[in-house]
């Protein structure tokens, strides 16, 4: 048994790697395709919603759990998981347009401070000092990223300020509402809570797609939704299946400390080196060292929880 977790934990590792750096292309190479507009936004998210829903329907009928704990809470937690995944996926597309990678992935990670206010609150825990220490570490490191992407897409105003916390705030949602989901319900089926979590907006944004107007508000022309996008939505759906399903296995595994320097620091480690690959978003002194700053903050914040 122990032989076995020896090969599967590095095995498990090194595809979450994989899958944040097809993250890291596919996502704002399907920014730079979408066309601006209600429309082509939320048939994106709709697209991107039904596809996770299927891979983790799939998930959720291969391990046999079907649809044991469906009751209220459940479908109401997620319904609220659902619409805070919905908002924080239209932030991160607007972050991006005009963004950098790293600074629109440290902010999403950073939606961890949400669930750990809102936890002294409903849950009666504490905040110390080494957390305000290392918070305050980890808000230097986002104004340096902002300055450092102000200097290659020429601007950060208050709009870009407005995406990128809303971001944070609507990705931290989303794990208050998977802590919250645990607290109440123990022994509940996390496999269709996540589906829900996703089918959920799924059904309401592709409601609402018959009541938008699909052409183009300058010229009455229909909005051309680029057949490169539904690439990108599949392999984002698919790695963010992998990523969420393998890290719920390792969470038994490794120390939590351990696992959420890896996957979630690694992911923006990952976005600061295919942003500078691929997409021209040069890492200078001062970016590479928020970079650092940045996990470090991020590291100290998960070890003192």
């Amino acid at each position: 048994m122990q032989k076995r977790c020896i090969v599967i934990i590095p095995f498990f590792l090194i595809s979450i790697i994989a899958m944040r750096v097809i993250q890291s292309v596919f996502s704002k190479k399907a920014n730079l395709l979408l066309p601006d507009g209600i429309y082509s936004y939320t048939k994106y998210m709709s697209l991107s919603q039904v596809l996770a829903a299927a891979f983790a329907l799939f998930a959720m009928f291969a391990k046999a759990s079907e649809f044991s704990g469906l009751d209220f809470t459940t479908i109401a937690i997620a319904s609220c998981s659902g619409l805070f995944l919905t908002i924080s996926s239209l932030c991160g597309i607007k972050a991006l347009k005009s963004g950098t990678m790293v600074l629109s992935s440290i902010f999403a990670t950073a939606g961890m401070i949400v669930p750990s206010l809102l936890g002294v609150i409903f849950f009666s825990e504490t905040i110390n000092i080494f957390q305000i220490l290392f918070l305050s570490i980890l808000v230097v490191s986002m104004c340096i990223l902002a300055s450092a992407s102000k200097s290659i897409y020429g601007q950060f105003n208050k709009k870009n300020l407005i995406f990128l916390i809303g971001n944070l705030l609507s990705n931290g949602m989303v794990m208050f509402c998977q802590k919250l989901f645990g607290e109440i319900k123990p022994n509940g089926n996390v496999s269709l809570f996540s589906m829900l979590t996703f089918a959920i907006p799924a059904v309401v944004l592709s409601a609402a797609l018959i009541f938008i107007k699909d052409t183009d508000s300058y010229n009455n022309k229909p909005i051309a939704f680029p057949k490169q996008i539904y690439v990108c939505a599949l392999f984002l759906a698919f790695a963010v299946f992998i990523i969420q399903q393998f890290v719920t296995i390792l969470t038994t595994k490794m120390s939590t400390v351990l696992l959420f320097a890896f996957v979630n620091c690694g992911a923006t480690i990952i976005s600061a080196l295919v942003g500078a690959a691929m997409y021209k978003e040069k890492l200078t002194f001062k970016s590479s060292a928020a970079v650092i700053i940045g996990v470090i903050a991020l590291i100290g914040l998960k070890i003192f929880e």
